[in-house]
């Protein structure tokens, strides 16, 4: 199954690759660990008044809560989870799980509605491809979106996802 940890070290290693916790400027506010002050803003706010030295667990802890769930745990590879997990949070949970549905009917017979939205259906066939091709397909499709959606970040939205 997936590890949450090795898919949170995937995530921080963008947003804050040093992880020194501190509240930089980001995209109309500011962020810590990646959590931006203007979309999270109750979130950031517990966050930024912890001391910056132990401010870790409580990025942790926001991660998780918010964006990992069961079906994560159930994915049988971390290479598939890891960025999955990244899109999520980058892009947003429905965007995330629509491009994983489009990935994987690229790489198998399967004709899931790419819907957004995680179930059995999807997990079971996200398991059943194979890992390598999969991410491959996953890296094209968050490419692709990132494209039409263009814009100032497209160059670090497009070394993002190629990772």
């Amino acid at each position: 199954m997936s590890d949450f940890g090795v898919c949170l070290g995937w995530l921080l290693d963008v947003e804050d690759p040093h992880r020194t916790w501190k509240k930089v400027p980001d995209a109309g506010g500011y962020a810590i660990g990646g959590i931006n002050s203007r979309f999270f803003r109750a979130d950031f706010n517990r966050i930024d008044a912890v001391p910056q030295d132990q401010r870790g667990p409580a990025i942790t802890e926001f991660y998780r809560n918010n964006f990992w769930n069961k079906y994560f745990d159930a994915l049988i590879s971390t290479e598939v989870a890891k960025r999955v997990f990244d899109a999520a949070v980058n892009q947003g949970p429905n965007t995330a799980v629509k491009l994983l549905q489009l990935a994987v009917d690229s790489v198998s017979c399967s004709h899931l509605c790419a819907d957004g939205l995680w179930g059995e259906e999807t997990l079971s066939t996200v398991n059943a491809a194979p890992a390598e091709a999969l991410v491959h397909a996953y890296k094209n499709e968050r490419l692709k979106e990132y494209q039409r959606i263009g814009g100032r970040n497209l160059k670090a939205w497009i070394a993002r996802a190629s990772r």
